[in-house]
């Protein structure tokens, strides 16, 4: 995970940013092999070497945050007290030898001296005492990079496509509320379907669901009855199902054609009922109901005037919490029993999100996520007069969730993503629980997730997933401190033959900060490699740091795969995701483009031999990047991608109409901003696009409409443009059905090696 790749020269990475101290002619000279080069006595300060160490051993090129959070875990205590004095040899060794990984016991510095020349950091500095000058610092550093980035640089065997896109076995575990029975997902006649296994029981689970056609989405308990949610063919309108224990009766409760349906709350203490919001009466807003998961009745209990975009209900199941949003501006609303009208409860103004999350057991405080007033969004807590408590914040990125307790009647932990998945714990049982399991487990508090628990929260199911992972179940009994393996993923994908995917940063061309991940093929020298960019959908979402498979399948063929968080993404607090306002196909674009550029920089990826891939948003910023940069990429696969975003305003699916202000104001209005749009739609400027594409497309998606993928392929064709195009009449937004995703992604690879692999 913390490998580190640099071009040839390192003073190409040195001269890109103005803070390190070393020069043009000190670096060169340091990389001299000539018995010519005399070296120079100028000493090199502690910062200096910690600085020039973190550019040359991690991807953090952008990121002041990450930067020092990184040098945090080389100096420790009351080590180097005073970063401005010459930093000696052994000090130097101590430093490297943490940042590559190899420490064990030492505790001298003589020791951290010894390791590092067994490693052979020493190896043809040219001052023999313990000071270090700045041409050796950079030999040291370079030693270091050889150790870091060891390779014979002949790859790993091939994976096939199957390997990584077939089912993966058995997962989604969950327990029962009184924890007697587990469920989880497998594979049956290629689709996935829910099976139940009782615990503490050797006989064999028992399937409880029969879909042949489409995979279950997921599955969730109400009390002892089994429920479990799926669409027809990708088209997004989702049914509840029960179903019983031996899988003999599967009933729709929600057997409404063109209505979707989605899950408000289980309605803990209230038998047999649940609430869910369903847009049967107006297609373009959500109800709410009751829904008896025995008999099917459903009996209506909020009437969405047409702009609420959430409700909430109390512990007592009324529903007294509700979002009003235009998609831009909008209202928290709040009442006091379900006989009482909702009133303005917190203004939300362009930019504001407040999220409410559950109310508290006496139902006098409402817990939620919120940014308004602030950059970042944070965990309040609300009194009944809208008063705001700040239970947590983190001052660089946004916290994306939290484990309420509601048995307990507290918070447990916040979540937030840096780098990878981090928590701040508020109960400190639970969090010595969580140290517990995690010790047993040998992992990293990034790789170890909380999946689901008893009602008692004594009984657990808990995974394990990292980027060489794709996930480990574990069951595990506090009362007994047993812990139990259920299921691995894909077991037959082997850790160590597989790519880690590097947290990144850069700068972009108008200064701000763009993070995203880096992943280089295994057993391979990063040095001119093949590159696809993988620019993620949304465009309000965000990579992140874990086990995806596609990105392992392309690094497995020998692809270093860029992930760019753009401008827009998901957080990274308030201003940037408004930064990406009205900016398709701009500076969204450009901070993809000089992500690009900064890869080709460092001396990774070959500039001839540059791909980019995605998917939604992703397919859309795929065709704006061979349209707008047409000589920067070789190849480029538009998987369910916008190609004209006056026809994706036109087609969105009609539960998104409270959004639509959004689209205005984050995309553009399309009589206001024709203009701008025009410009910033693919199709209307294809006589610009040279490049190969192969484009990919659902005929049932509800978001992307197939009309999208049909007027750019149709646009190409009729220039003479060769286009791959590969639609599939049963898939939505993306294939899920297995069969598909593997010709797919098979047919992607034969396309990609073909342009970048000559």
């Amino acid at each position: 995970m913390k490998k580190r790749f640099l071009s040839a020269s390192l003073a190409v990475i040195l001269t890109t940013s103005a803070v390190y101290p070393v020069t043009m002619q000190e670096v060169r000279a340091a990389n001299e092999t000539s018995q010519q080069v005399v070296a120079q006595e100028e000493s090199v300060t502690a910062q200096e070497f910690l600085n020039l160490a973190v550019t040359a051993l991690t991807f953090q090129h952008g990121s002041e945050s990450m930067r020092q959070q990184i040098i945090a875990t080389w100096v420790k205590g009351e080590e180097l007290k005073d970063l401005t004095l010459a930093i000696k040899r052994d000090e130097a060794a101590r430093i490297l030898v943490r940042a590559l990984n190899k420490e064990e016991k030492e505790s001298t510095l003589d020791e951290y001296k010894e390791k590092a020349a067994k490693l052979g950091l020493f190896t043809g500095l040219l001052i023999s005492d313990n000071t270090l000058s700045k041409q050796d610092a950079v030999k040291m550093l370079n030693n270091a990079k050889q150790v870091k980035n060891g390779t014979n640089n002949e790859g790993v065997k091939e994976i096939s496509v199957e390997d990584f896109m077939k089912s993966p076995g058995n997962f989604g575990y969950q327990l029962s509320p009184d924890g007697n029975y587990i469920t989880f997902s497998s594979a049956w006649e290629n689709r996935s379907n829910i099976f139940v296994k009782k615990m503490g029981d050797d006989s064999e689970p028992v399937r409880v669901s029969s879909s042949k056609d489409r995979d279950i989405a997921g599955s969730f308990w109400k009390d002892d009855t089994l429920l479990y949610v799926k669409d027809k063919g990708g088209d997004e309108n989702f049914h509840i199902y029960s179903t019983t224990f031996n899988g003999t009766e599967e009933k729709d409760l929600t057997p409404y054609p063109n209505v979707t349906v989605g899950l408000l709350s289980s309605l803990q203490g209230v038998k047999d009922e649940i609430l869910i919001m369903m847009n049967k009466e107006d297609a373009t807003v959500f109800d709410v109901y009751k829904l008896n998961v025995k008999t099917g009745e459903t009996t209506h209990v909020a009437k969405n005037p047409g702009n609420i975009s959430n409700w909430l209900a109390d512990r007592n199941g009324e529903v007294r919490v509700a979002v009003a949003s235009d998609g831009v501006v909008g209202t928290v609303l709040y009442r006091d029993s379900e006989k009482d009208e909702f009133k303005p409860f917190i203004e939300l103004a362009a930019g504001d999100e407040v999220t409410p999350l559950a109310f508290s057991k006496d139902n006098k405080h409402i817990y939620a996520t919120s940014n308004k007033g602030r950059d970042k969004v944070e965990v309040v807590k609300y009194d009944l007069e809208g008063k705001e408590e700040v239970v947590m914040s983190n001052k660089e990125v946004d916290v994306t969730g939290v484990l309420y307790s509601a048995e307990q009647d507290k918070l447990l932990y916040g979540a937030y993503i840096t780098d990878k998945p981090h928590y701040q714990f508020f109960d400190e049982n639970f969090e010595k629980l969580f140290r517990k399991i995690q010790d047993k487990l040998g992992v990293h508090e990034s790789e170890l997730g909380i999946n689901d628990y008893n009602k008692e929260m004594t009984k657990f199911i808990v995974s394990v997933s990292s980027d060489t992972v794709y996930g480990k179940y574990y069951y595990y009994d506090s009362l007994t401190d047993k812990l139990t393996e259920l299921a691995t993923l894909s077991p037959w994908l082997k850790s160590e033959e597989l790519s880690e995917m590097h947290p990144i940063s850069y700068k972009s061309r108008d200064g701000l900060t763009i993070n995203g991940y880096l992943t280089l093929p295994k057993n391979k020298e990063a040095k001119n490699l093949p590159l696809i960019v993988n620019p993620h959908g949304g465009p309000w979402a965000r990579d992140m740091w874990g086990f995806n498979p596609e990105v392992q399948l392309l690094a497995n063929r020998g692809y270093a795969v860029l992930q760019v968080n753009f401008r827009s993404s998901t957080g990274y607090g308030k201003e940037f995701l408004q930064a990406g306002n009205k900016q398709w196909g701009l500076k969204i674009q450009d901070d993809i483009t000089d992500g690009v550029q900064w890869a080709i920089d460092q001396g990774i990826a070959d500039p001839k031999r540059i791909g980019i891939y995605g998917a939604s948003f992703g397919g859309y910023a795929t065709l704006a990047g061979i349209t707008f940069t047409p000589d920067l990429y070789a190849a480029a696969v538009d998987y369910v991608g916008v190609s004209n975003i006056f026809t994706l305003l036109n087609t969105i699916p009609p539960y998104w109409e409270t959004m639509r202000e959004m689209f205005y104001e984050r995309v553009g209005h399309p009589e206001k901003d024709k203009e701008l749009l025009t410009a910033a739609s693919p199709v209307f400027h294809a006589e610009k696009i040279k490049t190969p594409l192969f484009v990919a497309q659902g005929a049932n998606d509800p978001r992307v409409n197939k009309a999208e993928s049909d007027q750019i392929v149709e646009a190409l064709r009729a220039r003479g443009v060769d286009v791959e195009y590969m639609l599939k009449e049963n898939e939505g937004h993306g294939f899920q059905n297995e069969e598909n995703k593997i010709e797919f992604y098979n047919a992607m690879l034969k396309f990609l090696d073909s342009h970048l692999k000559k």
